[in-house]
Formats: C-alpha cells, structure tokens, sequence
C-alpha cells in the first residue's frame, strides 16, 4: 500500500504542477489582454483559469449540443 499511495502523491504532484504552469499561461495572456488600451472589456482569473483552450472546449462547450441539440456550434469549434 505505501507503494500505491507515493504513486498518487507522486501524480497528484505532477499534475498540480501542469495545473499551475497552464494558469500562469493563462494569467499571462489576461495581463497582456487587460493592458490593451484597445481592448473593451477586461478578462480577470476564475475557476475556468486552470484549463488549456481545448481542455476548456471539451469539457464546457460540447457538452451544450446534448443540452440543446438543434443547437450547432460554431464552425471554428467543429472538429475536422
């Protein structure tokens, strides 16, 4: 058992690590966003931050179609 739970300690650590690294990326592009004089309107850190652009496509966006499935998504979001 000791084995197993340095496996999980040892994963949840590198994944803490891919987390942080994703929302610093992120954090940069909100200051480079919010520091735009031509930009109107400002981006700001939420629960969404720690997720790539495709991570958050998958887990938040398609799932609308089943929610309204009349519904198309846009065509950049389509999958080719």
């Amino acid at each position: 058992e000791p084995f197993q739970v340095n496996l999980w300690v040892k994963h949840l650590t590198e994944q803490e690590e891919f987390r942080k690294a994703i929302f610093e990326h992120n954090l940069a592009k909100i200051e480079v966003h919010n520091t735009d004089p031509y930009q109107t309107y400002k981006m700001g850190v939420n629960h969404f931050t720690i997720y790539t652009q495709s991570e958050f496509v998958h887990l938040f966006l398609q799932s609308l179609h089943f929610a309204a499935p009349n519904m198309k998504p846009a065509p950049h979001l389509m999958k080719k």
